[in-house]
């Protein structure tokens, strides 16, 4: 009896001693966790290794699902605690524990030190601005961070109600389409794009614009499309599942070609390109 009591004393103690050990192993003015802080890249919400956190009032986010997101490429140097990052052909580096780094050659101060914390290296969103040309926006009442990439284009659900968008745009609506389709038009100063799945007999499928960027000649558009499964049961109904946004005409710019990236629908099924 005295033996259990004793051992489960031991792991109770041992259990406080990491807890301790790991506290005071952060830096000091390392404030908790920033739970429930939400971090999107071009309006995708990211999947975090671990809650943002607080180093001397700046904000730090995890490093690798913000790098993943813009595909960057990542290379260590364990011995020294220093990030090689290439993006674009753009280089820089990080050094763990400084608040400064390099891109392209370049020295620049950071807004607070590149962190290790619980074994996930944490930096400043300052850095992401200053490497990918990013827009990074903070609201900390909704708390959210915002980044933006510099070819994202920004763009917007018109109003529900079909009465205020031009004639043609209300027209795509409410045409029977029989198969998926994208239509885009340019109407007083905005683009506005159009995809549908097409008539189906069944709910359960939707269609849902992801993302707009902007290449050299062409704007991409990546839209998800998405069916019921068929081990559940959908409803007999006739349904016309779409998605129509809008964008301000000057993001397109002179771009005279949008090409459509489909997920969930199998090639040739949607028109890869469209004029306009």
């Amino acid at each position: 009896m005295h033996k259990m009591i004793y051992k489960k004393t031991a792991i109770i103690f041992t259990a406080m001693t990491m807890l301790v050990m790991i506290i005071f192993s952060m830096p000091a003015s390392l404030s908790a966790h920033e739970g429930n802080i939400k971090v999107f890249v071009d309006r995708e919400e990211l999947e975090l290794d671990m809650p943002p956190v607080l180093l001397n009032d700046q904000l730090l986010i995890p490093m690798h699902p913000v790098l993943d997101a813009f595909k960057t490429e990542i290379n260590w140097n364990n011995e020294g605690g220093i990030v090689f990052v290439e993006w674009k052909g753009k280089k820089g580096m990080l050094i763990v524990g400084k608040s400064f780094a390099w891109i392209n050659e370049k020295y620049i101060e950071l807004d607070a030190p590149v962190t290790v914390v619980q074994g996930c290296t944490m930096i400043p969103i300052g850095f992401l601005a200053d490497f990918f040309e990013a827009k990074v926006f903070r609201d900390v009442e909704q708390k959210t961070v915002e980044i933006e990439s510099s070819d994202f284009i920004p763009f917007e659900r018109p109003a529900q109600d079909m009465a205020l968008l031009p004639l043609q745009v209300r027209k795509w609506a409410e045409i029977p389409w029989s198969k998926p389709n994208i239509r885009v038009e340019k109407v007083e100063g905005k683009v506005y794009i159009f995809v549908t799945y097409g008539l189906k007999n069944t709910g359960g499928y939707s269609v849902e614009i992801k993302r707009i960027e902007r290449t050299r000649n062409s704007i991409v558009i990546v839209a998800d499309f998405s069916a019921p499964l068929d081990e559940y049961y959908t409803i007999p109904v006739l349904s016309h599942p779409y998605d129509l946004i809008s964008m301000d005409s000057a993001q397109v710019g002179d771009s005279a070609c949008l090409i459509c990236l489909a997920k969930g629908l199998k090639e040739g099924e949607l028109p890869i390109k469209v004029e306009f």
